[in-house]
């Protein structure tokens, strides 16, 4: 079994209090600072939480207590050190929670901690740790004679895979690694579904997977059921209709001549209302000179979003969740926002935050538009 290190959820730790203390194995020396907190073991039917404390010890070391028996208290088997570690210094805590099914002894688990001037900020007195949430079990199967990559996750709860539930990864293009990037076509969450992914010219899903034999069962299906549109620098997007929050129904095609900026966004995500501020920036200076952006809204309550464009003051065209809800979904399968997508006049994709040499996102994508319209 793998870990997933594409994503990782945030635990704030706080100062220990002298109770907490006293369930460590040693005493804390006058010099040495510990901090406590939780983290979560994933699971889709619940979460179970385990307490940790970090040591950031006077005499070179740090050491991570996780309470894995949540029985309250630590002993020496839930101490997992950084030797040498410093301060400002950054590391992985790589736990092994007991797992027993078919060839698996242990579900992985990785804490980590950030190097100085990486990742979130750190409060003042308190740290701030990264962690992953689930881990794959990973596989081949052959396909018109190739072994093809394979990865699904587990439910630790269950010890099952659920092929209709969570991420499904599947190294379409057959070189061995399965792509995480955004808009990858190679990896894809589940919701309720069945999702189809196109391996060379045949499509196929996952029927079944066992953890305790190990098999995996694909299955066919016409190419009619893959439905995504899958995204490459310098294509052609296809055309698609929307309808703005007034009522009124448009085409993408209506934007050729211009370069546009599709923002996939909703008011619940923090990240993409950061993002407005530099969105209005590079509106304000490069509308007048041929740039629009087409905001791509995901809104879960649709009664929210007409007051927070008034109140944030944001000019540009959004589309209703309603009129694209399908296109996001099935089409381009958008699993994380905020995402952007950049065409040119021709309406051809120009960056789409596939690793490529134009950020979208933050201040880098005003360094983007400048380089643009530079060229121009």
């Amino acid at each position: 079994m793998i870990i997933d290190t594409s994503g990782f959820s945030i635990a704030t730790l706080a100062p220990v209090t002298p109770e907490q203390a006293k369930k460590l194995p040693a005493a804390l020396a006058a010099e040495d600072l510990a901090f406590s907190g939780t983290v979560s073991w994933y699971a889709r039917e619940r979460s179970a939480s385990f307490t940790i404390v970090l040591l950031e010890l006077a005499k070179g070391e740090i050491v991570l207590y996780v309470d894995l028996d949540s029985d309250g208290k630590f002993s020496a088997e839930e101490a997992f050190s950084l030797p040498g570690g410093k301060p400002e210094a950054g590391g992985d805590f790589r736990l092994k929670i007991p797992f027993k099914m078919g060839p698996y002894t242990h579900y992985p688990f990785l804490v980590r901690r950030f190097p100085k001037g990486m990742g979130p900020s750190q409060p003042a007195g308190k740290r701030v740790l990264g962690y992953t949430f689930q881990a794959f079990a990973q596989g081949a199967v052959d396909i018109d004679g190739r072994s093809i990559l394979t990865q699904y996750s587990v439910n630790p709860d269950t010890k099952t895979v659920n092929v209709t539930k969570g991420w499904l990864k599947v190294d379409c293009n057959g070189n061995g690694i399965i792509d995480m990037g955004a808009w990858s076509p190679e990896a894809d969450f589940a919701r309720d579904e069945t999702v189809v992914f196109r391996v060379g010219d045949r499509y196929v899903s996952t029927e079944s997977v066992d953890l305790e034999t190990g098999r995996i069962v694909l299955k066919d299906h016409p190419a009619t059921d893959y439905k995504r549109i899958e995204l490459a620098l310098g294509l052609e997007l296809p055309d698609f209709p929307f309808v703005d929050l007034e009522g009124k129904p448009h085409k993408l095609s209506e934007y050729r001549g211009k370069y546009v900026l599709l923002d996939f966004w909703g008011t619940w995500c923090g990240p993409c209302v950061w993002e407005i501020p530099h969105l209005k920036a590079a509106y304000t200076k490069y509308q007048s000179r041929g740039f629009e952006i087409l905001g791509m809204d995901t809104e879960h309550d649709p009664g929210k979003i007409r007051p927070f464009v008034q109140e944030k003051g944001i000019a540009w065209t959004q589309a209703t969740t309603e009129s694209i809800e399908e296109l996001v979904k099935t089409k381009f399968r958008v699993q994380s926002w905020p995402r952007e997508i950049l065409l040119d006049p021709e309406g051809r994709i120009l960056s789409a935050g596939m690793r490529d040499h134009l950020p979208l996102t933050g201040e880098r994508l005003m360094a983007t538009l400048d380089k643009i319209f530079a060229a121009k």
